[in-house]
């Protein structure tokens, strides 16, 4: 009964979001859950989530009832029986888990945290996620992980902004706990390894509008493709950009014998698309916020990544959104304090992905013109690990890429 009442209820969330559906083609559809989206229809869900609720509570009750009488034989049971019985109490425990996960979704969420929900449009009719995260963890991370331990060690090769520690103490909540600090510096030689492109004949997308943005995106990965044995990785902040993107480059990548690859289109999860890049002698992936950060590609599995637009959160991500609004309410501009140091901080992730051992060599090939042309594109350039840093015509760029293949 409970897993009938679970479907209807995550249908009905299902509906719910693809009835809210914006005018462009996307898959993947996110809802924010705030006082000001509760429409007449919300009702609907809350009435859900209570009426499952009330189902695993009450299933919760039958299972003490019996608890006792199960402790009370377990020392006589035989083996088998004991390790059913220990399974079942951990599946009783795991839905009083989900019991209260729901409950404060949808009941005990505040001002504190971002709540909001996922939906594949062409997926499953019940297949829907929903989150919720605090806008300022620090204090949480604060009192229940780091107040609790005798030291901890943070590294990572993104920690800083501008040369300073401190955007990310303010994050984690360490700024009570006087953390040390050092910066070490990499043994991977930037300068004579990693080359950074600026396409000078790229124009940005508020100049040409996004159709031709997208066709000149699709042209420069073509050309970078003529290079020798291409392992090329395009990140992109969009998914519907991603898309066009591919629609662009699917006929002509065919007849070059080149494999290519998109999140959410081609190969199926992040990991099989991985994969398969890492087996293939020459292959473009197209890919979105996973292959950011986290991905390793040594050696020749990746020899260029191309970064389609500086990875800025959009502005409708209900997460982001939510701690905007927060950095408005404290008086501080949202832009400058939220927006541009997540974005630097993702974007040295990205450039990360190039050069994973010291022997490694590549490419960097960055689309979007504001790192040259806006005031705060200096973080970004700043953040690059080489000084290797040169704007191209695309006939510079062409014997760049000749130059490659011979």
């Amino acid at each position: 009964a409970i897993q009938l009442e679970s479907d209807a209820f995550f249908s009905s969330v299902h509906s719910f979001v693809k009835r809210r559906k914006p005018k462009e083609d996307l898959n993947r559809l996110v809802f924010k859950v705030n006082k000001e989206s509760q429409d007449k229809s919300w009702p609907i869900l809350t009435d859900g989530a209570e009426r499952l609720c009330s189902m695993l509570a009450h299933l919760q009750q039958l299972f003490e009832a019996q608890s006792a009488l199960m402790e009370k034989h377990l020392t006589s049971m035989k083996s088998k029986t004991a390790f059913l019985t220990d399974e079942y109490q951990r599946s009783m425990k795991d839905l009083q888990r989900y019991c209260q996960t729901l409950q404060q979704l949808f009941f005990e969420s505040d001002d504190d945290e971002a709540v909001w929900i996922e939906i594949d449009a062409k997926g499953a009719k019940n297949a829907v996620a929903i989150y919720a995260q605090p806008l300022e963890p620090g204090e949480l991370l604060a009192d229940q992980f780091f107040a609790r331990k005798n030291s901890v060690v943070l590294t990572s090769a993104t920690l800083t902004v501008e040369d300073s520690f401190q955007y990310m103490i303010e994050r984690l909540g360490l700024g009570d706990f006087f953390p040390r600090t050092m910066r070490i510096e990499s043994p991977i030689s930037y300068d004579e390894r990693m080359r950074v492109m600026i396409p000078k004949e790229m124009k940005s997308i508020q100049d040409t509008g996004q159709t031709e943005f997208i066709q000149d995106t699709a042209r420069y990965i073509e050309l970078m493709a003529k290079e020798k044995q291409p392992k090329i990785l395009v990140l992109f902040t969009s998914h519907d950009m991603l898309k066009k993107v591919h629609q662009e480059l699917k006929h002509g990548m065919s007849a070059t014998g080149i494999q290519l690859l998109a999140q959410g289109i081609t190969g199926g999860s992040p990991g099989k698309l991985m994969k398969t890049f890492k087996t293939s002698n020459q292959a473009i992936l197209l890919g979105t916020n996973h292959f950011w950060e986290g991905v390793d590609f040594p050696g020749d599995e990746l020899t260029t990544v191309m970064i389609v637009r500086l990875p800025f959160r959009s502005p409708d991500h209900p997460l982001h959104a939510a701690k905007c609004e927060l950095a408005r309410k404290k008086g501080r501009n949202p832009f400058q304090t939220v927006s541009l140091p997540e974005a630097v901080l993702t974007f040295r992730q990205g450039i990360g992905r190039l050069l994973r051992t010291a022997g490694d060599k590549g490419t960097i090939v960055i689309l979007d013109r504001r790192i040259k042309t806006a005031g705060y594109g200096r973080l970004f350039l700043d953040a690059l690990p080489t000084t290797s840093v040169s704007e191209m015509t695309d006939s510079e760029l062409e014997d760049y890429v000749a130059g490659k293949k011979e």
